[in-house]
């Protein structure tokens, strides 16, 4: 479904013919360069997807004027699909997209199984977690028999903890381009399960302890939450990662019609810190695996994981960079260029970033895929620990 509504910039009074098309997201928020005078215009689309019924807000640098004829500049926002660049209205995207998927049935089969849940399993996963977290075992079990067939002993709380969690990393597999990725790391564990299962589960009792494990579990709940928030306008882009031909999937030439800068921006922060935390339960797996010890050996001697936990997150990640800038308050949006522009260091001079905003998603949704793998390693690192917060 396609809106048209009309505009006028309030500088020159350019009319524009917007063409917005309707996603699934119950806002949608699009800014674009007046064609005239290069003033950055926005607007905000909420949709009730129940009803169904469209309110446009108030655009910013302009006003609607329903009554004016279509303009001679016309701009089409389609949510939740690629757009070419070189795209001309009022062409749909999406039918000149879709041959890059591998395999379109799948792809529409498998999108609609993610709306469902979405829309209506991860409602009720939340309440499971509620009542997992509250000790309320048959409410728990109540909401997930909604969520999957079959119900399992849970005569403890280690089993508890287990299912719930692997509940929930087949729910997110769904989400993320490469799930079974995440079997190196089963390996992993498993080969420190079987070398030295008391270190394991003795790393699992300090991070209880410490209150490091509800941290985590509290911190794992709050970036899948904003991700299902965010989900369309990351949508793109697991659909050009998991499903597109592979020598299709360059992404310079395409343009996102959502433009979520600071939501995205926030979500990315969370992202990308809550997996550097990931990264230290990730190594003392590999040690216990490899040594028997979550014990690092280093120039300086033996290292516990507690110093790696303590170290500059830029020896641990490439996208620190990325996280710095757009994380200070002075990056942004610029509508003209549709680029994510931020400021680094570079020993005594400040130097000007630019990134494409289809890069920037792109960053967003790779960022937030490493998370989902490394809470691999948080779950069976929850198990040792006795299903305990």
């Amino acid at each position: 479904m396609i809106n048209r509504k009309t505009l006028r910039c309030v500088s020159c009074g350019t009319i524009v013919t917007t063409r917005t098309g309707i996603g699934h997201a119950t806002v949608q928020k699009h800014k674009f360069p007046c064609p005239t005078c290069k003033v950055e215009i926005g607007f905000v689309l909420n949709v009730d997807q129940k009803a169904p019924n469209l309110h446009y807000e108030e655009p910013t640098n302009a006003a609607w004027d329903d009554g004016a004829e279509d303009g001679e500049h016309m701009v089409l926002f389609y949510p939740e699909v690629m757009i070419p660049a070189d795209l001309k209205p009022p062409i749909s995207p999406f039918v000149v997209t879709v041959w890059n998927l591998k395999n379109t049935e799948e792809y529409q089969k498998e999108e609609a199984i993610r709306r469902i849940s979405k829309d209506k399993l991860w409602p009720a996963l939340q309440r499971a977690l509620v009542h997992f977290e509250n000790g309320n075992l048959e409410l728990m079990k109540q909401e997930c028999q909604s969520v999957v067939k079959g119900m399992p002993d849970l005569k403890d709380q280690e089993n508890r903890g287990g299912w719930i969690l692997s509940i929930m990393r087949q729910f997110f597999d769904r989400f993320v381009a490469h799930p079974q990725r995440s079997e190196k790391i089963e390996r992993s564990v498993a080969a420190a399960t079987n070398r030295a299962e008391k270190e394991l589960r003795d790393l699992a009792t300090e991070y209880v302890t410490t209150g490091r494990m509800i941290a985590l579990w509290k911190e794992l709940k709050s970036v899948r939450t904003q991700f299902m928030s965010l989900y369309e306008s990351l949508l793109p882009l697991l659909m050009v990662r998991r499903y597109w031909k592979d020598h299709l999937q360059n992404i310079d030439g395409y343009l996102l019609s959502n433009k979520n800068f600071e939501d995205l921006r926030s979500f990315y922060v969370d992202t990308v810190e809550t997996a550097f935390k990931l990264l230290v339960v990730g190594l003392a797996v590999e040690l216990i695996a490899t040594t028997g010890k979550p014990v690092a050996k280093t120039k300086k001697g033996d290292q516990d994981i507690w110093w790696f936990e303590q170290l500059n997150n830029g020896i641990k990640d490439s996208h620190l960079n990325l996280r710095n800038g757009v994380g200070h308050h002075s990056a942004h949006y610029d509508a003209n260029t549709d680029e994510i522009v931020y400021v680094k260091a570079d020993g005594a001079k400040l130097v000007e970033v630019h990134l494409s905003y289809t890069r920037f998603v792109d960053q967003v949704f790779e960022a937030y895929c490493a998370f989902e793998l490394a809470t691999v390693f948080f779950q069976w690192l929850f198990v040792a620990g006795g299903g305990r917060l």
